[in-house]
């Protein structure tokens, strides 16, 4: 295969070399569709790991490794973007396992319903690669995943693929303290035109391990999705965006603490 004329590029942004990212990456380069090209994004990675990294990725010329010393998530992703020579991007993670159809089945399910973003099914799989039995509820059609996104995330984010275009149209991946995946298709859903869909079969393996830094949801993860919903509402005057922002803000405070601070400000008020 030409590198200068791949059907879908890879983005991987990155910032450590273990064994997860090895196996991330292999799990890409054995894909049943092979006209791929790559881009791994080392961003504020040792010397030492970067050369390992870099030692690695030699045994394929579909690679492309690049380094940055800008350690910010959007940085590197749009960076990644700008450097995409396909129309076609799928997203990757360093710590997951795509299967080997993973490639072949989105792509071709991407063109022939006319998709603009698109994610899969998924399994949790633990450190030692072992399947963790927890349930995936994964909502397949346009309609009922532009209803959900008002409340949650329909999307497991490493198993995205979506055209260039549209992501660049609505100014790409937003810099700051915030889940930018999620900002970014909160920001597609204002246009009506654009569809989303997830592809019913498990195309890829989630990795939940004790090294994790942003995949597991926090208080500060609920405040941020909380303030996004707000300003949705406030962009679209769209009601159905506050109860949105009310969830992930009683995410964030326990309700207990919430009703001790009205009744504390009932109390002085009374007095």
């Amino acid at each position: 295969m030409s590198r200068a004329f791949p059907k879908i590029s890879i983005i991987m942004p990155v910032c450590k070399y273990d064994e997860y990212l090895e196996q991330a990456i292999n799990s890409i380069l054995a894909q049943t569709f092979q006209e791929f090209e790559f881009l791994i994004i080392a961003n504020g990675m040792l010397v030492d790991s970067f050369q390992k990294l870099q030692s690695f990725c030699q045994k394929d010329s579909r690679v492309r490794l690049y380094q940055t010393s800008i350690k910010q998530l959007q940085y590197n992703l749009n960076y990644a973007l700008d450097l995409a020579q396909a129309e076609i991007i799928a997203r990757m993670d360093g710590d997951d396992i795509a299967f080997p159809t993973r490639l072949e089945k989105q792509y071709f399910y991407l063109l022939e319903e006319n998709i603009d973003l698109l994610g899969s099914n998924f399994e949790y799989i633990d450190e030692k690669n072992l399947k963790i039995d927890k349930k995936n509820y994964i909502l397949l059609r346009n309609a009922e995943i532009r209803k959900a996104m008002t409340i949650f995330c329909p999307f497991c984010h490493p198993t995205i693929m979506f055209k260039k275009s549209i992501i660049l149209d609505a100014g790409a991946y937003c810099f700051g303290n915030i889940a930018e995946d999620w900002e970014l298709y909160l920001r597609l859903r204002r246009n009506a035109e654009i569809k989303f869909a997830n592809y019913p079969e498990v195309l890829l393996q989630y990795r939940q391990h004790s090294k994790q830094m942003s995949k597991q949801s926090s208080k500060m993860d609920s405040i941020i999705v909380s303030g996004l919903y707000v300003r949705e509402f406030v962009y679209t005057k769209k009601i159905a965006y506050l109860k949105g922002a009310l969830i992930h803000f009683f995410l964030a405070t326990p309700f207990r603490k919430i009703l001790k601070r009205m009744e504390q400000w009932r109390r002085k008020k009374k007095n």
